[in-house]
């Protein structure tokens, strides 16, 4: 077996396929979303901004987002998640994390209070498509869906949770992020996502 070389001009040999077979290329990864964003730019970042809750020991609803393109699924690269307390203490406390999956009912999804829906790349004038809705204020329900991840921040404290592509949301699927605070205190969500063809 001869072997085989791929050039390039500007970047030299780019691949080759030696007697014995072997493969060896030179290669640049780059995240699905950086990628989204650079061609078709239809990546996002969905947040609340902060939410004052004066109530706690009760779950109530942070986030709400919804796929409702026809021809594009959602992907959820990472959650970000934060919280502090009003009154800082010695003593420790938490906020509980909720994610749910399709929800559908809650003054969250039916207040219809938009969310801040940034595209990620900073020059595309191309606007996210679905629904982004986000706690207008304090108490803010959502009363139905099925609970598919929990996670717990200190106060103060932030996390991330992620999913790099693999929680995918189909036409009319959704989303939403609830919290349950310890303490009266403020949090905020974000979602970075990015549009993909269906097809």
């Amino acid at each position: 077996m001869t072997s085989v070389t791929i050039k390039n001009s500007t970047n030299g040999n780019i691949a080759s396929v030696d007697s014995s077979g072997n493969l060896s290329t030179k290669s640049v990864m780059v995240s699905g979303i950086k990628n989204v964003s650079a061609t078709t730019q239809q990546s996002f970042l969905i947040s609340t901004g902060f939410v004052t809750e004066t109530t706690a020991g009760t779950e109530y609803g942070a986030l709400y987002i919804k796929n409702t393109a026809t021809d594009k699924n959602l992907f959820i690269k990472q959650v970000r998640t934060c919280a502090s307390a009003t009154t800082p203490s010695t003593t420790l406390h938490a906020t509980q994390w909720r994610l749910i999956k399709n929800p559908t009912a809650g003054t969250l999804i039916s207040d219809t209070n938009n969310a801040n829906s940034i595209n990620l790349n900073l020059s595309s004038n191309k606007t996210f498509s679905g629904l982004a809705y986000a706690a207008s204020g304090a108490g803010k329900t959502v009363t139905d869906g099925t609970a598919m991840g929990n996670w717990q921040d200190h106060l103060p404290g932030h996390s991330l949770q992620p999913f790099d592509g693999a929680l995918e949301l189909g036409t009319d699927d959704a989303i939403a992020i609830k919290y349950n605070l310890s303490v009266a205190g403020d949090v905020c969500v974000e979602v970075h996502c990015w549009f993909e063809s269906s097809s």
